[in-house]
């Protein structure tokens, strides 16, 4: 999603991520100070500042928790045409996390290639199968995450939800840089 200046190629990236959460409820994705404009350093965004979305229906009361770590970069001008734009956004890791009414941790789907732990591969934690469990899996969209929120219960804010979460996805897929997932983790 290039755009003419970093502030546009971040509008372009948040918009289809917006459209997204929207399918759960009112949110608002925040971004760190600079988060909008500033180059050569990473950035995050969160859902609701860190406080998630309280979700509805058959999931009431549950919590769905989103934040994601990027950087404006400059466009590969071998892949991009100009005209599209100079800027865009990649995305360095990932959080997406389901909890109880209670706060217990049900799923989390991470990504955190540069992260202090020893899992840095994509992976998916299912805490009520194994707590401490580090299921590798390809890199997971926020689409994906709010299509398992909807499955776990939480009620559609948008009948068209399924189209909304399949066009989001795949304005992703079209200019993500990466066509393939990293390898699995050693010893996997």
């Amino acid at each position: 999603m290039p755009g003419a200046s970093p502030y546009r190629a971040v509008e372009a990236f948040l918009a289809p991520i917006e459209r997204a959460v929207a399918c759960l409820g009112t949110g608002k994705v925040v971004v760190s100070p600079g988060g909008r404009a500033g180059t050569g350093k990473t950035h995050v965004w969160s859902l609701n500042g860190g406080d998630g979305l309280v979700l509805r229906g058959g999931a009431a009361g549950c919590r769905f928790l989103a934040s994601m770590h990027y950087r404006i970069i400059p466009t590969d001008p071998e892949k991009y045409d100009v005209q599209q734009g100079r800027w865009r956004v990649t995305t360095l890791a990932y959080l997406y996390e389901f909890r109880s009414p209670d706060n217990e941790k049900l799923w989390a789907m991470h990504w955190h290639p540069a992260g202090k732990s020893h899992a840095t591969f994509p992976h998916l934690h299912l805490y009520t199968v194994r707590p401490d469990g580090h299921f590798v899996t390809p890199r997971q969209t926020l689409e994906s995450a709010v299509q398992w929120c909807i499955e776990m219960g939480a009620e559609p804010q948008n009948a068209q939800w399924r189209t909304v979460l399949a066009e989001s996805e795949g304005i992703h897929q079209l200019y993500r840089s990466w066509s393939k997932d990293p390898p699995p983790a050693p010893g996997r």
